[in-house]
């Protein structure tokens, strides 16, 4: 039981910061999604770890109510909790689901910053991945580029 608890914790953490980018994504709420998704990878990730859990959690009704708490407050410490004991319950009984997120959380993670003629200020990207992650800040010609804050964690410790 404890690989399942350390997967589910694992998709918890990646899956939780980004989850109003997917909940405004999902529906439909393009320019809400666009600003929570950025230019990386970190939001993709999170949403084909979602997609995946989310499917499973239909067949499991106290799952689903953890997971539809934890979308009304993704902040919640006790809403993540109980999101990542659900969801370790589930891998439980879903080997399936298993192999699908072992193989999503070894994905790379890509964050990327563009400049082109513009400026970055005051922008802040977390990656959070038990993969290789990458981290790129890219500025052209007339670009500005000023405190931005890269930084890649395991999801067990804050940031």
């Amino acid at each position: 039981m404890s690989d399942f608890i350390h997967l589910a914790s694992q998709a918890t953490a990646i899956i939780t910061p980004h989850l109003p980018a997917i909940t405004a994504y999902v529906a439909g709420e393009a320019g809400k999604a666009a600003v929570g998704k950025g230019i990386d990878g970190a939001f993709d990730a999170a949403k084909s770890l979602w997609d995946a859990v989310s499917a499973k959690f239909a067949k499991h009704p106290k799952a689903e109510k953890a997971a539809s708490d934890l979308t009304s407050d993704p902040t919640d410490l006790d809403y993540q909790s109980t999101f990542a004991s659900k969801l370790a319950e589930v891998l439980a009984a879903e080997p399936d689901l298993v192999t699908e997120l072992k193989h999503l959380l070894e994905s790379p993670i890509v964050q990327r910053i563009v400049a082109d003629d513009a400026t970055v200020r005051d922008t802040q990207q977390i990656a959070t991945s038990v993969a290789k992650s990458r981290q790129e800040i890219i500025a052209h010609s007339g670009a500005v580029v000023e405190r931005v804050k890269q930084q890649v964690t395991d999801g067990r410790s804050n940031p």
